[in-house]
């Protein structure tokens, strides 16, 4: 992409249209944004009820990229998707794809669309990070824009949409539902959390850490991800099976059975085992000291 040519438009400011404003913004791109809420540089506009203004910005750019949640995607592609000269790549990013296809095949059939995944929290930067693409009717334009996120040295996998969605409800909602499920665990033992943290080994110390940043976030990201996802549910049946399987397993009155369940885990993982221990021994050995590491001692009551 060339920043003399391209003109972008960018619908939905929220972590990750600001990433990619900001990426091309600092490459020399020209970039207009629009959101719903007001912040600086930033037009105000909906994307369901586009304004002339919207309207207008969009019939002059080389570049469409919707970064909105899937229910206001839907709508928005469809309304500002045939307003978009032929030429101009449309850009979403929604963590579910299939939910987009109907769309794509009727009204859009005949358009240039790159789907995004950024498997990350924006706030990382793209460096080094994985971004799932998907891509429908790719030519020129899909093909510069890849090159373009190579350039941020960004790990691009592809996928179809249907194994897209497959592999995120494990990858993402069956993760957040086990965190979350954690969290709520912990909440229903009555024990206040400064009481478990007095005595946390490294993976409760990761796993409550995990739970804050989910909590820290937005609840309509995970909302979605676990609502909008067709094979959401059934990642979540295997983990009420797993923790089943590990209830069954554990009142047994010897071991070998709790064994043998390891065994079939194990031979699952095994290929990866090794590399995933020495992710998981640096994760810990790179845990802070503890915050309470002053205090000569700590009564739990």
């Amino acid at each position: 992409m060339h920043p003399v040519t391209q003109r972008i438009s960018i619908v939905g400011y929220g972590a990750v249209g600001r990433l990619f404003g900001d990426l091309f913004r600092a490459d020399g791109f020209d970039v207009i944004c629009f959101d719903r809420h007001r912040s600086p540089g930033v037009h105000i506009a909906d994307a369901c009820h586009p304004s002339d203004e919207l309207l207008n910005a969009i019939s002059r750019s080389d570049i469409l990229l919707l970064a909105l949640p899937e229910e206001a995607l839907l709508t928005a592609l469809d309304r500002l998707g045939e307003h978009a000269p032929s030429p101009t790549l449309l850009v979403e990013t929604a963590s579910v794809k299939t939910v987009l296809e109907p769309l794509k095949k009727s009204r859009l059939a005949q358009r240039e669309i790159l789907g995004l995944n950024p498997m990350f929290a924006p706030s990382l930067g793209i460096r080094g990070q994985t971004v799932v693409v998907s891509k429908q009717h790719p030519a020129a334009a899909t093909a510069r824009f890849e090159q373009w996120l190579q350039s941020k040295e960004a790990i691009l996998v592809y996928m179809e949409a249907e194994r897209h969605d497959q592999l995120m409800a494990n990858a993402q909602a069956l993760v957040h539902a086990s965190i979350l499920g954690f969290a709520d665990a912990l909440r229903r033992s009555g024990v206040a959390i400064e009481d478990f943290l007095a005595v946390a080994p490294p993976p409760f110390r990761v796993m409550t850490a995990l739970a804050a940043r989910i909590l820290s976030q937005a609840p309509e990201t995970y909302w979605d991800i676990q609502a909008s996802n067709p094979y959401a549910r059934e990642a979540r049946l295997h983990l009420r099976q797993g923790l089943d399987r590990c209830e069954e397993e554990s009142i047994r009155v010897d071991a070998q059975s709790f064994a043998k369940w390891l065994s079939e885990l194990d031979s699952y993982y095994a290929k990866q085992k090794m590399p995933l221990q020495e992710v998981c021994a640096n994760l810990f050995s790179g845990l802070p000291s503890r915050t309470d590491s002053s205090r000569p001692s700590y009564r739990v009551e």
